[in-house]
């Protein structure tokens, strides 16, 4: 006989409970696709919002250990996992649009990443200034820019650039330095650059040693091995997209360059470059 309530109530009568639950904030988007694998249940979770979201999710299945597979970087790490009645509870925090897959392993295998406690609370540190700011990119020259923080070099809440500068389409370099207590350098420990708001891209280059390229959030990067005590030269690359550029082609009445015609004279521009907070983040200590 047909239950009028749905096929929800019909399992939940027959004790079959949900396959995932999240508990999220009001008004977010995480879909979440299940596929069963031999080595146990894999579940992607996407954030749809351009916000973080913390997501505390219990997954029907249970597991011996927990994975958190990281395709953008092509990295798993182990996840802290807990088992409850209705299954399997981790806690995920995922930047905006960003996404993850969480594989739940029935066996603990060998060479398998495990957790068996919650990760530890680390500490920010937001690193001053100044910043200089000198630009490159095909044949525009803008002046270096000193900032007390960094700022976007164009977009709305850029009032106060020169010309050359809210125009710019190419690479602008952020370059910082800072100190470091040598007591934050314990070995095993590990410290991270957060960017904060870059747009569209970032290099990240400290003590003369290139950290890696970021392009989505969240804008981080690992700093373990290149930090020292003392002084630290930073350079941060950021590079935007071509159209402010050819916005000013527009405003600036030149139409040879390609693309440079679908632009309107003075209309608004993209955010470009670096807006922060920078911080170095890692143990409690710092």
């Amino acid at each position: 006989m047909p239950v009028p309530e749905g096929l929800a109530t019909a399992l939940e009568r027959a004790g079959v409970g949900p396959d995932w639950m999240l508990e999220v904030a009001e008004q977010a988007v995480l879909p979440v696709i299940h596929r069963r694998l031999d080595a146990g249940e894999l579940y992607f979770i996407s954030n749809q919002r351009d916000r973080t979201e913390s997501v505390t999710a219990t997954f029907r299945a249970g597991c011996a250990s927990a994975e958190l597979w990281d395709a953008v970087r092509g990295t798993r790490s182990a996840l802290y996992s807990r088992l409850v009645p209705s299954g399997t509870v981790v806690e995920l925090e995922l930047p905006p649009f960003a996404s993850a897959f969480v594989l739940l392993r029935r066996d603990a295998a060998e060479g398998a990443a495990s957790a068996t406690a919650p990760p530890l609370t680390t500490a920010a540190r937001e690193l001053g200034g100044p910043w200089t700011v000198t630009f490159a990119g095909d044949g525009q020259s803008p002046a270096p820019l000193t900032m007390d923080r960094p700022t976007h070099w164009s977009g709305p809440d850029a009032h106060d650039a020169p010309t050359d500068v809210k125009y710019f389409s190419g690479t602008g370099t952020y370059s910082t330095e800072f100190d470091v207590d040598g007591s934050v350098l314990a070995p095993g420990e590990r410290l991270f650059l957060d960017l904060g708001d870059v747009r569209d891209l970032a290099e990240v280059t400290l003590n003369g040693q290139q950290m890696g390229v970021v392009w989505t959030a969240p804008f981080r990067v690992e700093v373990t091995g290149a930090v020292r005590a003392g002084v630290n030269r930073l350079e941060i690359a950021v590079t935007n997209a071509w159209a402010n550029r050819l916005a000013g082609d527009a405003a600036e009445d030149r139409t040879g360059r390609p693309g440079a015609q679908i632009f309107e004279p003075g209309g608004p521009l993209l955010p470009a470059g670096l807006a922060g907070p920078v911080r170095l983040t890692g143990p409690l200590r710092l």
